[in-house]
């Protein structure tokens, strides 16, 4: 049985047309289920652990980059197969998992292809892809036992999954490490070039004189000090062919 979780935005006028492909496709696919309209009135983590309960096997997130990094908390916590339809033609979760657009997505969830896949940990929330640091104000990583100083003017990228399409073989988020960059601008190094540091499944982060933001999933915020790790779980994700990694 599938669990099917709408974004709230859904209810608006824009969506009707794709909404309705999108539950025609999924009728004449046999892939019906249990429906979720979120709100904050709604309890995602207890509609997954109902479904479970009646013999749900996958949770399909249907909405954008922001609503399936919301629902992540919820699956990965209940050991759920996850599925995605993105409404959003430049959502980069689908891009990575290899997921087209709107109706098209439900070939893909009809296809089941498997895959398992690194999950980081910040503090207590789980992130598919990357954090980054925009502005570094005296961070220090440490990693293993020993430490790195960064200073303003540097950009300090985490990836496990790699947002950016040129260089999306760089990051295998099978490979249970994360690999850390640098950006600087100016010095010894060309103008946004990225310097690898070192891979590693572990870093906590602090930063010396003020609390500092990281950015995980390109959506969410949370401020240091932040401990960093590859979670004991997999995320278990139906993928496409044209899957990134």
């Amino acid at each position: 049985m599938y669990l099917y979780i709408y974004d709230s935005c859904l209810k608006e006028k824009k969506f009707e047309n794709i909404l309705t492909k999108i539950e025609s496709r999924i009728i004449d696919l046999d892939i019906k289920g249990e429906i979720l309209r979120m709100n904050l009135l709604k309890n995602v983590s207890q509609f997954i652990k109902d479904g479970i309960k009646k013999g749900a096997h996958t949770v399909v997130v249907i909405g954008n980059d922001k609503t399936f990094s919301t629902v992540l908390e919820s699956a990965m916590s209940e050991n759920i197969i996850m599925g995605y339809i993105p409404i959003d033609k430049k959502s980069k979760f689908a891009q990575i998992f290899g997921i087209p657009y709107g109706e098209l997505a439900c070939a893909i969830l009809g296809g089941r292809i498997i895959e398992k896949i690194d999950i980081g940990k910040i503090n207590n929330k789980f992130f598919l892809g990357s954090i980054v640091i925009d502005d570094c104000q005296n961070v220090e990583l440490k990693i293993d036992d020993f430490k790195v100083r960064v200073g303003r003017g540097n950009k300090i990228i985490i990836k496990n999954i790699d947002f950016e399409e040129e260089d999306s073989k760089i990051s295998n988020p099978t490979d249970g490490l994360f690999e850390i960059f640098v950006e600087k601008s100016g010095g010894f190094m060309s103008k946004n070039s990225k310097h690898t540091l070192i891979k590693t499944n572990n870093i906590l982060i602090n930063s010396r004189d003020t609390s500092t933001p990281l950015i995980f999933d390109e959506i969410q915020t949370i401020n240091t000090p932040a401990q960093i790790s590859i979670a004991d779980e997999k995320l278990n994700i139906i993928v496409g062919s044209n899957r990134k990694f």
